[in-house]
């Protein structure tokens, strides 16, 4: 069998309705579930490809220079150029221990070539005024446009903005509130 050239071939959408209608005109059903099968899978792909995958709890434009973050966090955070600040807080007054947070984050695409490499998580440590770095994973990264989107999910440690004893017997989900998130460019804090 000789392979077909890019020409020849029945790739796009429009091609296989015209192929299927055809088959369908001349009694070929087979052929015409298998060119259905094929649009039902080619449209699937495309979706996957190009579709945009939500809308971002972090969006790009919150995005900061570094040099506006006081000189000690600048220099902890030496190597990067941009970054965004996030805040969470636990309002079911239930404290939190090592509790995955999934964030689902956008970047302006020409300041990351990938998250999973440059993103970083950083706290801050009130009593001593300094970043300590977060271990998180990063998956789900795609392109869309100008942006690239993706999950960073860290461990969190939160405390509660209330006490649990003022909700008794309450049972639900964690659930955390986003208030402003810090992403930065060529590398994250």
């Amino acid at each position: 069998m000789i392979e077909s050239d890019y020409a020849t071939r029945s790739d796009a959408v429009e091609t296989k309705i015209n192929l299927l209608r055809a088959a369908l005109n001349e009694g070929r059903y087979e052929l015409a579930q298998a060119l259905a099968d094929s649009i039902k899978e080619g449209i699937a792909a495309e979706r996957q490809l190009r579709a945009r995958p939500g809308e971002p709890t972090i969006p790009a434009a919150a995005s900061r220079e570094l040099k506006s973050l006081p000189a000690p966090w600048a220099e902890w955070a030496r190597g990067w150029s941009r970054y965004q600040v996030i805040v969470l807080q636990e309002p079911l007054g239930l404290a939190r221990q090592r509790e995955p947070v999934d964030l689902f984050i956008s970047v302006p695409a020409e300041e990351v070539a990938c998250l999973a490499r440059e993103a970083r998580l950083a706290r801050l440590d009130r009593q001593a005024g300094t970043l300590r770095e977060i271990p998180c994973q990063v998956y789900g990264e795609v392109r869309r446009g100008s942006e690239r989107l993706g999950h960073l999910v860290p461990l969190m440690r939160l405390r509660p903005i209330f006490s649990s004893a003022a909700i008794p017997r309450l049972r639900c989900p964690l659930s955390l509130r986003i208030f402003e998130f810090v992403e930065r460019g060529s590398g994250w804090i």
